[in-house]
């Protein structure tokens, strides 16, 4: 038999007592504001660092050998540059530190590990995990590349601050839910002090069936004698101010997150300025450079002695290619470039996104005869 068969043979059938009963629909589920924008700062910051190229120097000059390879185009065998350095930066920015291990002459971004400290030599790294296989290995912190950008987790100070936050965030969501849920009151003209099963099989109906009707798109409700439905009329005003208050919250919480990313707020919300350009210098100034000089020191000493690196072999995170330059747009300041002495074609060509071309005219510098040196115009001027 039916719920709504067995409810409308005891509602004919019994002695009742006047009663109602409210159903409330949940329209609202948790929204995850923090996660949201943590991960929108750590992947804004993690695609940028991505695009960097890593250059490698050998007595002060550029070369691509193997190293070269494996930190601009193939790291290992399952992650190219891109996806590794994207790894590597959000596991910085998220959980503070990051372990690079060298195995079987690819490199590995180490998802979990074990660190045992010492002061006066080498601290010693285990229990690597990459992925779902970890290896069971001692390997000295001299033997792996290990980054870390303070004493401080930045996650965990976006944790311990958002506690506060949350509460606020917490309490606007609940009164716009009160202002703007949608209620129904279900009536019995007599209420059934009967059976047991009864009252069951209503709590089930109010409980479920009643529940399902209010919040499908299409749906039908047998409505016997002596029963009624109805919708309650939201009396509540200034729901626009409620949604205001949660969009200024999350806001907050996205400033806050910026902040401690050293990313300009307008960037992280993509908001329109006058000054993007300003923004970008500052965001790579105090936010990218610091991340980018930290990793490239780490590879640089871990792949060179004192003496090699004081005879010019290091590597360096190039963030100079970061900002899109369109040619024409900076065209004027390409031809000062070349006029001054300063670049060559082949540098400017590589700074622009073109391939060098390698010839003697590409690598010559070029000075036009309005830079010159003090001496040089006293013997032009001498000569008259």
């Amino acid at each position: 038999m039916g719920l709504f068969n067995f409810l409308g043979e005891k509602l004919q059938n019994t002695e009742f007592k006047k009663h109602s009963i409210t159903v409330t629909s949940d329209i609202v589920d948790n929204i995850l504001i923090r996660e949201m924008a943590i991960y929108i700062a750590t992947s804004f910051i993690s695609d940028t660092i991505a695009k960097c190229e890593c250059k490698v120097y050998e007595n002060g000059e550029e070369v691509q050998n193997e190293l070269y390879y494996k930190l601009n185009i193939s790291p290992n065998t399952n992650q190219n540059s891109t996806q590794f350095f994207t790894k590597l930066v959000t596991n910085l920015l998220t959980k503070g530190t990051c372990v690079v291990i060298p195995y079987r002459n690819d490199f590995y971004c180490c998802d979990g590990y074990s660190k045992e400290e010492n002061v006066f030599k080498d601290d010693i790294f285990s229990c690597f995990s990459v992925g779902n296989q970890t290896l069971n290995k001692n390997i000295k912190a001299s033997d792996l590349l290990y980054f870390t950008m303070s004493d401080k987790n930045p996650k965990s100070l976006i944790d311990g601050l958002y506690e506060q936050y949350s509460r606020l965030v917490a309490y606007s969501i609940q009164d716009y839910i009160d202002t703007n849920s949608i209620k129904y009151k279900f009536e019995l003209d007599n209420y059934a002090s009967g059976s047991r099963e009864f009252q069951e099989k209503l709590n089930e109906m109010l409980q479920h069936d009643i529940k399902k009707y209010i919040q499908s798109d299409v749906g039908i409700l047998p409505i016997y004698k002596g029963t009624n439905l109805t919708r309650l009329e939201n009396t509540h005003n200034g729901s626009d101010n409620k949604i205001s208050n949660i969009l200024n919250l999350r806001k907050e919480i996205f400033s806050m997150i910026a902040q401690t990313y050293k990313i300009p707020i307008e960037l992280l919300l993509n908001e329109k300025t006058d000054n993007i350009n300003e923004l970008i210098k500052l965001y790579i100034t105090f936010c990218i450079n610091p991340i980018c000089n930290m990793i490239s020191e780490e590879i640089t000493r871990k792949t060179n002695t004192y003496l090699s690196w004081k005879k010019g072999n290091y590597v360096k995170i190039d963030t100079s290619n970061i900002t899109y330059m369109d040619m024409l747009d900076v065209s004027t300041a390409v031809d000062k470039l070349i006029a001054s002495g300063v670049c060559n074609i082949d540098e400017l060509r590589s700074r622009l996104g073109l391939n060098a071309l390698n010839t003697d005219f590409s690598t010559q510098y070029y000075m036009t005869k309005n830079y010159s040196t003090i001496e040089n115009l006293d013997n032009v001027n001498n000569s008259f």
